[in-house]
């Protein structure tokens, strides 16, 4: 019996959430290049908005239920919000294309996001391998240039 509860799923978790970031990216990319059919990717992504929604509450219970958390409780919860406000920004920009029945989609709104796509699969990767520094950091630099 444990008297000290430790839990160190967060990492599992905070992968979670960004496959789901990682996913809605992707949804995005493919409604601003077919949007025809944006009710389909809209559908899509507000699942995956709600799957990250419960993840971002279950690394919150989870925070309160556990003594010795992997790193600072603040930071935890901090990464998981922040995670789950890109997927929930992701969500309203498919929201507003179906809300504004938008039908063609210029070139460059395309380019970009293939570069958010590019993006979230980098930050996916960072937070996949939190444990390793360098590949964060490398990750980072990537989020950086796509950024620039």
């Amino acid at each position: 019996m444990r008297l000290l509860p430790k839990n160190e799923n967060f990492y599992e978790l905070f992968t979670d959430i960004a496959q789901r970031l990682s996913g809605a990216a992707v949804l995005v990319h493919q409604l601003f290049e077919d949007p025809a059919n944006r009710g389909t990717y809209v559908a899509q992504i507000k699942r995956l908005e709600h799957e990250a929604d419960y993840l971002t509450h279950d690394i919150i219970i989870r925070i309160d239920k556990t003594f010795v958390t992997p790193f600072d409780r603040e930071d935890i919860h901090s990464l998981a919000s922040e995670l789950d406000d890109v997927v929930d920004l992701l969500d309203g920009t498919a929201r507003r294309a179906e809300m504004f029945n938008i039908t063609t989609v210029c070139k460059p709104a395309v380019v970009l996001s293939e570069v958010i796509v590019r993006a979230a699969a980098a930050l996916e990767i960072a937070v996949r391998g939190m444990k390793d520094a360098k590949l964060v950091k490398s990750n980072a630099l990537e989020l950086k240039r796509l950024e620039e």
